[in-house]
Formats: structure tokens, C-alpha cells, sequence
């Protein structure tokens, strides 16, 4: 299979977990990580500035009811460009200042969803933060799988990046880069 240059090496991810916080960022794992869902701001925007026009021309033809449809398309856009600013920022926070943890695969389970052309898959990860233990799905697409599936036959722990607020928030770092 060819990788982009951009794809994190598994040394990389590792390295780069076992920073202190904050940690820096290395580009190809911000990438990998948060950067994909920059496709939600240029759709929200575009449904912004469509609502917001849509309502201008309504009301610039005195007809108040039809500036609310303008106003439908601006709303689904405004939330569009919240919700992936709030994702973003989430992720950033916990690949810049999540404490490092160790997780172990669970189980593996096939989920009904393909995005990217890829199947996702969710992963069950039990993890041990401040002297208890939490078990999280995550939701990861095929190329993580083979990783997942190796790391639970092994019985090997793989890198988790916890909110140091809510151990619940995690960020599985053990199904990033190619060896």
C-alpha cells in the first residue's frame, strides 16, 4: 500500500506521545489526527453566506416570511462551523496536553459505516487512569484495524492520551502511522 510522506511513522506517534505537555504538534499527525474536518467550515460557511443572502433578498422584497428560509440554511451553517470548531479545539487540547496512558484492545467490532471509502470499525479500549479502570469505544477506520487486531493478540498496550478533566475523553494514539 503507498502512504502519502505526510503519514505519521509509528516511531513518530510515539515520540511524540511520551513529550511532557504541552506537547508540540508535529504537522503530519495534526493532519492525521484533526485536519479532515476542515471540509466542515468551508460547508458551513458556504450554507452561512447562502442563509444570510437568502434572508437580505427577502427582506429587501419586504417579505418577512421568506427571510426566515434564508435564515434555516445560516443556522445549519453557524452549527456546522461550531460544532467542527469545538471538535478541533478538543482534539488539539488532548494531543497538546492529554495525559499519557497505557489501553489495551478489547474487542474489535465491524460497524455498518464506511467513510473515506474505508470501513470503520469500533475498538474497545480498557485503560487505567488515576487508579481506576474505564473502558472506551472509539470508532477507527480499516487501516487501524490490523494494528488493533495485532495489538490484542499480543496483549500489548498502545498509547492513549486522556482529558486530564474527564478520563471518559480520550484520544487513541495506537492506531496512528505505518510502520
Amino acid at each position: 500500500m503507498i502512504f502519502l510522506d505526510n503519514t505519521p511513522r509509528v516511531e513518530e506517534v510515539r515520540r511524540f506521545a511520551e513529550q511532557p505537555p504541552p506537547r508540540t504538534i508535529p504537522r503530519n499527525i495534526w493532519l492525521e489526527v484533526v485536519a479532515g474536518s476542515g471540509f466542515f467550515y468551508i460547508w458551513g460557511a458556504i450554507f452561512l453566506l447562502a442563509g444570510i443572502l437568502l434572508a437580505v433578498i427577502a427582506l429587501a422584497n419586504k417579505k418577512g416570511t421568506i427571510s426566515l428560509v434564508g435564515a434555516l440554511p445560516a443556522g445549519i451553517g453557524f452549527m456546522a462551523i461550531f460544532f467542527t470548531w469545538l471538535y478541533r479545539s478538543r482534539r488539539w487540547r488532548l494531543l497538546r496536553e492529554g495525559r499519557l496512558c497505557q489501553a489495551w484492545v478489547r474487542d474489535i467490532r465491524e460497524t455498518p459505516f464506511v467513510a473515506n471509502n474505508q470501513r470503520c470499525y469500533r475498538v474497545t479500549l480498557q485503560y487505567e487512569c488515576d487508579g481506576q479502570m474505564h473502558c472506551k469505544d472509539v470508532t477507527v477506520v480499516e487501516m487501524a484495524v490490523s494494528r488493533a487486531q495485532e495489538l490484542r493478540d499480543r496483549q500489548e498496550s498502545s498509547a492513549l492520551l486522556v482529558d486530564r478533566d474527564n478520563p471518559q475523553k480520550v484520544l487513541w494514539l495506537g492506531g496512528l502511522g505505518v510502520e
